[in-house]
């Protein structure tokens, strides 16, 4: 049995599905979050989206604390770790999408992939939607998630849009 702490508890691997059915170019692959976290947060600290201390906790390797139950994935290109992806799922949701991809492998449609990856893993499980929060000061990633079908939703926060992308056929 899979270790549920990073990846999912099901027999269902969305990663090796893509993987095998050609969905995806050569040298790319999905994993569960690794001993890779460490030299992704080094590389991501940088960043002034992301908080510093889930960065630092990466950087520690204290996985199954900083995820409390989040599934976590690891976009990788022709052997190298180049970004992750962090699921909170609900009962029949996603209620929280975490992307980042280090900043020499932006624009290359590694951020695309692993969205692309979310869809997927989403609809495996039945998950109705996913939701995300962005920065009100980072429009390159609003512009990111509304090119990957997100869309605002009506909120009081001041300093985030929260966007949702529905899964249904």
């Amino acid at each position: 049995m899979k270790d549920s702490r990073f990846g999912p508890a099901t027999g269902y691997d969305p990663a090796m599905k893509a993987e095998k059915s050609g969905d995806s170019p050569p040298g790319w692959k999905v994993r569960p979050l690794g001993a890779e976290a460490s030299r992704l947060a080094e590389g991501l600290r940088s960043s002034p989206y992301l908080d510093a201390s889930f960065l630092g906790a990466l950087v520690d390797r204290d996985l199954v604390q900083t995820l409390n139950g989040r599934e976590a994935w690891t976009g990788w290109w022709e052997g190298q770790a180049l970004g992750f992806l962090i699921l909170d799922p609900g009962p029949d949701a996603v209620t929280e999408l975490t992307l980042a991809v280090l900043p020499e492998a932006r624009r290359k449609g590694i951020g695309h992939r692993l969205v692309e990856f979310a869809l997927e893993r989403g609809r495996s499980e039945g998950w109705s939607q996913i939701t995300l929060m962005v920065g009100r000061d980072n429009p390159v990633a609003q512009q990111f998630f509304e090119a990957q079908g997100f869309r605002e939703i009506h909120t009081e926060l001041e300093d985030y849009r929260c966007m949702r992308r529905s899964l249904a056929p």
